[in-house]
């Protein structure tokens, strides 16, 4: 008799280590070595003997290629047709550019998920090629990449680059719903393009800005954000006006402004008050060295009602941030806190751990504030919903 596997009890096995499964499943019959191939696996290949037999008929999904520059090993995978049906590619560094270039030449049309790390010159890839017409996710990290032709990805939805020189500049991508740049120089021009030409809903641009004239670019076509990172970025107090009172960005829920130092009491006045904010449920300032006094204005404005997480580590709040905390009548909703290295001490901590402003909270990180003892959370009659705590 053979044994049969139903479609329901294939998905349930699904949920385990797959190359294990499929072992199992070689095991045991012809109809279930069948089965076996239609896993899709994920695998890793680095530099080994080139004796290794690629001509597996085994679905192969994801592929992380690292190190590999032996001609003989590429050959055999090239050879093997596993590149053909591939969904996921990763190229780690180290693979010379030869060899690179092969990798794509053979890749087949399914490809949606490409990320490069690492990678000095990729100015000979044709992004207009076949086998990129499917491409949903494209990562490129390393530095002095190049140019770039990204035009012709029409199906690209999130594109993340983390390097020092590249022009993007001849994009135009229609389906684009999220863009993050770290650490790479650029204008207010380009930004404005991506903003206009395509749906960006999240936007992260790190360490990228010499100015605040791409904040206003922002302010003036931002008006599909719901998360906006411009984290480590110089902001002029009339940029940061300009984007809180925006008529456009009304739909931003989540801001993160991590390591911006000019907000002080005017800047917090604006996050805390400004229209375009009212919907805002998360809001970082870490590393802003903002003070007590400019954190009331945020913690006491009405765009605090919303807010479900804030965090807020090392920005010299004290004992007075907890206080405005404790005291606020629209901070009430939150279920995150990060309030860590901001020297608010013991007393500090029981001012929080004895408002109901908190009772919601189900995170909550304390650490760095010298406290000698976790007593207060322990007993706190309102912080009963913690799954996560810091506090050492």
């Amino acid at each position: 008799m053979t044994l049969q596997l139903s479609d329901e009890i294939y998905h349930i096995l699904l949920f385990s280590d797959h190359m294990e499964i499929i072992k199992a499943f070689s095991l045991i019959n012809k109809f279930w070595c069948e089965k076996a191939r239609n896993i899709p696996l994920s695998i890793t290949i680095r530099n080994f003997p080139c004796n290794v037999n690629f001509k597996c008929k085994y679905m192969i999904e994801s592929l992380h290629v690292k190190d590999i520059n032996d001609d003989e090993i590429l050959t055999n995978i090239f050879e093997s047709g596993m590149l053909e049906k591939l969904t996921s590619l990763k190229v780690s560094p180290s693979i010379n550019q030869k060899n690179l270039k092969c990798i794509f030449e053979n890749l087949g049309r399914e490809l949606r998920v490409l990320k490069m790390n690492f990678l000095r010159e990729i100015s000979y890839l044709s992004f207009s090629s076949g086998a990129f017409s499917k491409l949903e996710v494209l990562e490129l990290e390393g530095h002095d990449i190049g140019t770039i032709e990204i035009s012709a990805l029409e199906n690209l939805k999130t594109l993340q680059i983390f390097c020092r020189e590249i022009d993007l500049s001849n994009g135009y991508l229609p389906k684009l719903t999220s863009l993050r740049m770290d650490g790479m120089r650029i204008s207010a021009d380009l930004l404005r393009q991506f903003l206009q030409a395509s749906p960006i809903e999240i936007l992260r641009i790190f360490d990228c800005l010499n100015n605040s004239s791409a904040i206003e670019e922002i302010s003036l076509f931002g008006h599909r954000l719901v998360h906006l990172n411009i984290s480590c970025n110089p902001i002029s107090l009339s940029s940061l006006r300009n984007l809180c009172f925006s008529s456009v960005c009304s739909n931003i829920s989540e801001l993160i402004l991590d390591q911006c130092h000019n907000i002080g009491i005017e800047g917090c006045e604006y996050i805390g008050n400004g229209p375009a904010l009212r919907n805002l449920t998360l809001l970082s300032l870490m590393y802003c060295v903002i003070g007590s006094k400019a954190f009331e204005k945020i913690v006491h404005g009405p765009n605090a009602s919303n807010l479900k997480t804030l965090l807020v580590e090392e920005c010299e709040l004290g004992l007075n941030g907890c206080k405005a905390i404790a005291e606020s009548k629209t901070l009430t909703n939150l279920t995150k806190l990060d309030i860590s290295s901001n020297e608010i001490l013991d007393e500090g901590c029981e001012i929080l751990c004895n408002t109901p402003n908190l009772k919601h909270l189900t995170s909550f990180t304390v650490a760095c504030n010298e406290l000698t003892t976790s007593a207060p959370i322990s007993t706190s009659p309102y912080l009963t919903h913690l799954v996560h705590l810091d506090w050492e």
